[in-house]
């Protein structure tokens, strides 16, 4: 498998509940870098939904990246399906500090069906009521 990096909208401001990006029409995979800044807090939900099927014996799989490493925040849609999801609540959701390094890889098998991906994720702060501002980097980690 092979990663490049994507363009996206230079930031993204979050409360606690779902924050949502895209990634449009990727064939191939992709890495996105998204900074935690000045706030403190823990994913702990995942959702990953596609505009097109990845088709038979295709796949995508997203994963997020904490200092470098996989966590357990990962889904592979594969096949007809267009939709995945994980939900480490009463597990091990990932906790970030201020200024951590979340990744979001995009990775594939063989080139699948050209789709638009839509990720969520559940943020929640340490402190309530504190809103993190996410900025994003299309180059490699």
């Amino acid at each position: 498998m092979s990663n490049r990096a994507i363009t996206a909208p230079a930031y993204l401001s979050a409360r606690s509940g779902f924050t949502f990006r895209s990634m449009n029409a990727e064939t191939s995979s992709a890495i996105q870098r998204w900074y935690t800044r000045g706030r403190v807090g823990t994913i702990a939900k995942m959702n990953v939904q596609l505009s097109v099927a990845p088709g038979s014996g295709h796949f995508r799989t997203v994963t997020v990246k904490k200092a470098g490493s996989a966590t357990g925040l990962t889904v592979t849609i594969s096949n007809t399906d267009t939709f995945a999801n994980i939900d480490l609540t009463g597990g091990s959701p990932v906790h970030f500090d201020a200024g951590d390094l979340i990744v979001i890889e995009h990775a594939i098998g063989t080139t699948p069906a050209s789709s638009n991906i839509r990720i969520a994720m559940d943020w929640t702060p340490d402190v309530a009521g504190e809103s993190p501002i996410f900025a994003t980097s299309s180059g490699a980690p």
